[in-house]
Order: C-alpha cells, then structure tokens, then sequence
C-alpha cells in the first residue's frame, strides 16, 4: 500500500502457513495431491512464484513479500496472492489457485505496479475513508473479481470490491447463490492432477519448469494510452461504464480521440453504443452514473464513431465464446480487440465486464499448456494484466475485433 495513508489493518501472521489457519477447519482447506495447501510453506510459494517471474523475465531480481490467502465462494482456502518488489518499489503480483491444473490465474509484472491486494485497499480508502480495518483476505467472487473484508470505524463488516460497498447480509447471500451457479473447483479433497507436490516447487529454478511464450503485443499497445483508471474517468465524466472505457482505450492507442479529449471521447462512445443509465454510486467524493452497454453495441457503436472521426472505412468482426486464436490473430494483425464476458454477481444474476485486450503470452507447466490475454481491465490501471483465458470458467465470452481506417 502506498506510504502516506492510514490503513489500520488486520494483521494475520504469516510466519509459518500451516499456524494462521485462524480458526478454519481442515475440511475448509484446499488439499493438493499431496498435501494439505496450508502444509506448503512460504519458501516453497516464494519459488514458485519466483521461478515463474524468472521465465517470464530473467534479468528482473525480484522478491516476493506479502502472501495474501485467497478463498473461493465456499470459503474454502485455495491459494494465494503473492507481491512482487524489488528494494521498495513495488513490481506486481501473481494469483494462485491450487483448484486449477495451472494455478496461475493472473499476473502482473511490471514496475511501479501495486499488488492486488493493495490496489483493492487503496480503493476502498480513497471510496470509503481512512477509518476502516481491512482484512488480510481474497475472496474470489467470480473470475477475476475480487472482495476484500472491511471493519469502518463502528466496527460494522462490510466487503467491498472495486464497483461497490456489500453489508454483511448480502455479500453472505451471494456466496450461498454463488455455490450452485457458478462453476468452480471447489471441493476440500479435490486433488489436482500434477505428477508430484515436488513438479510444483522446485527449490531452485530448472530451465524449462515453467515455459512462457510472449509476451506479444498489438503495435496499437502504449502504457501511457491504452490504461485509462477508472478514477481517472469517474471524475472526469461522472459517469462510468467499463464497456465505454474500453472503447475509450481502444480509441486513444488508435490515435482518435474525440477532440484530443478522454472525456468528449467517453461521452462520444457513451451514445454511440447507446449505453443505459443503471443505477448511481458515491466515488471518490462525487455521484457518478453507472452504465451498461450490450455486447451487440460494440462494435456498430465503435464504427459510428470512428466514422465521424473520418475513419469511414472501419469494420469490426464479433465473435461469441472466441477462442484464444481470436485475439492472437488480431494482435498478429496489429488491430485493437476487446473481450466482453459475464459472472455471477451480488444480485444472484449474471453481469458482465468489458477490457481491452493488448497482448498474449502461453505458459506450459507439467504439460498443462495456459493461454493468457494480456488487458487493461480499467479497475487496476497501474500495468496491464495477465488474465487465464484457459482454465477461467466465464459464464460466456464475446469478442469484438476492430479494424480502424
């Protein structure tokens, strides 16, 4: 977390993982093929996690520092979110859940990037206030989606992910709907299917152990245009819909801003997609307008636009439940594509998020071969991230590819 700002925060020890259990049943644990996940010690994660780091880039010396459990909607242990550093400057995180034949869900590398973790806590300050106690806890609602638990000053619980603050009441009848409807590995004697615990840590790093391809990314791709914060749009527009940022990304690296303006751009792409006003919330000290744009929207509401910016020539190819092949093509191709998919949300009812995908790498790990989307998800806007396109249980997936001239 970033120094400067209060976090009165819930301290679990860490010391040795099999000891912080903090009250929670064995059968409440994960168990992996060969043992139990809160039997697998910092040193054998931090491995883990560093010779992964390695493959991806070996002239990085980075560390590992806090290791924050993760829990599935059962609330059942099944992995961990571990901080990347090097000296004091934070370097990313990388997510993993031992339920999954490759248990790194999602990653980021990259400097000046806060951990998952923090990024959620900073949010939660800067929407909520600083007299707030935050648990050392993941919740794993949904792919991607993260909750943290949160105490405010009159010791009320509350959980908070990025879009909105949940009482107790309901963020407990989410997970109860959650455990019928949405699919994941969620069983405490579930074994996974590596050949051995030691295939999963190695206590030095093997050449080969963990293969990545890539990164590759689109030529549209620029850090400085294609991440646009989410705070950076709410306080600009009053208004948010992550569908219209994405599209807000996709023009900005394609060089077509609206009046050389972020927010004529998002207000622009706001009607064009014909996007509906839902509903309000409180964010960093203003009433914003939440927004939902449909999937069929994209890409007729990206082509109006661009062809009022002169770009008469665009087309856009759509694509339901893409597979990976869809997006590695339009990168080949150097186009800007986006990735719409749905998730259970707090309603019990399906919800979706759109980003803007930028790139692709692949990782293989005991034959199990992952394929990772890299996106600017327009939540955390500090680098891109790496997103499991493999082994994510999606509700469904709808893919827009645009070809701007």
């Amino acid at each position: 977390m970033k120094k400067g700002k209060i976090y009165l925060i819930l301290v679990l020890t860490l010391m040795l993982l099999v000891t912080w259990l903090d009250g929670v049943a064995m059968a409440d644990v994960y168990e992996t093929k060969d043992k139990f996940l809160t039997e697998i010690t910092t040193e054998e994660l931090t491995n883990y996690a560093l010779n992964f780091a390695k493959d991806f880039n070996g002239s990085l010396n980075l560390e590992t520092r806090d290791m924050i459990p993760i829990y599935n909607n059962n609330n059942v242990l099944v992995g961990y979110s571990i901080s990347y550093y090097i000296g004091e400057t934070p370097y990313g995180y990388i997510n993993l859940d031992f339920s999954y034949d490759d248990p790194v869900t999602e990653f980021v590398i990259n400097e000046n990037s806060p951990s998952l973790y923090d990024n959620l806590a900073d949010s939660a300050v800067n929407n909520v206030g600083n007299e707030i106690t935050i648990g050392e806890k993941l919740y794993n609602t949904a792919p991607l989606d993260f909750t943290i638990e949160v105490k405010d000053k009159s010791n009320q619980d509350f959980y908070y992910n990025n879009r909105e603050k949940m009482p107790s009441y309901k963020f407990r009848d989410f997970q109860n709907k959650s455990k019928s409807t949405f699919k994941v590995n969620n069983q405490s004697t579930s074994a996974t299917k590596y050949n051995s615990h030691s295939d999963l840590f190695s206590s030095s790093y093997e050449s080969g152990s963990t293969l990545v391809t890539g990164p590759t990314y689109t030529s549209k791709y620029s850090s400085s245009k294609s991440l646009i914060s989410q705070k950076t749009i709410m306080t600009s527009t009053y208004k948010y819909a992550c569908a219209v940022v994405a599209l807000t990304e996709v023009a900005r690296q394609e060089g077509i801003l609206k009046n050389s303006s972020i927010t004529d751009t998002f207000n622009a792409l706001w009607t064009s997609t014909s996007t509906s006003e839902e509903s309000t919330g409180n964010f960093y000290g203003y009433t914003i307008t939440l927004g939902s744009t449909k999937d069929s929207k994209l890409g007729s509401g990206m082509k109006s636009y661009c062809e009022d910016r002169g770009k008469t020539n665009t087309t856009t190819t759509s694509s339901s439940n893409p597979s990976f092949s869809f997006f590695t093509g339009s990168i080949a191709s150097n186009y800007s594509t986006t990735l719409s998919y749905r998730i259970l949300e707090t309603s019990g009812e399906e919800s979706g998020h759109t980003v803007n995908v930028v790139g692709y790498c692949t990782a293989k790990k005991s034959g199990t071969t992952s394929n990772y989307l890299i996106v600017a998800d327009g939540w955390y806007d500090d680098a891109p991230k790496y997103m499991n396109y493999t082994s994510i249980d999606f509700v469904d997936t709808y893919g827009v590819k645009y070809v701007i001239k």
